[in-house]
């Protein structure tokens, strides 16, 4: 398979793999595609994804991840 990615999202890609110490853009992609279909698949079993902040303790966001 080939695939071009350009812009903004190859940029993405390199800053990833740059802040991972991995160097590997391939790398970065694979767990981005790993991560979509966990999180797809917690919520299809009715799982809700929040996040919490940090520096407001209880102030929670509810993801919508659809």
């Amino acid at each position: 398979m080939t695939i071009t990615i350009e812009g903004e999202p190859l940029a993405v890609l390199k800053g990833l793999a740059q802040s991972s110490g991995s160097d590997s853009i391939f790398e970065e992609l694979r767990s981005a595609i790993s991560m979509r279909k966990f999180f797809t698949d917690k919520v299809d079993e009715g799982y809700r994804i929040i996040l919490e902040d940090p520096e407001v303790l209880g102030v929670r966001t509810l993801v919508d991840y659809r």
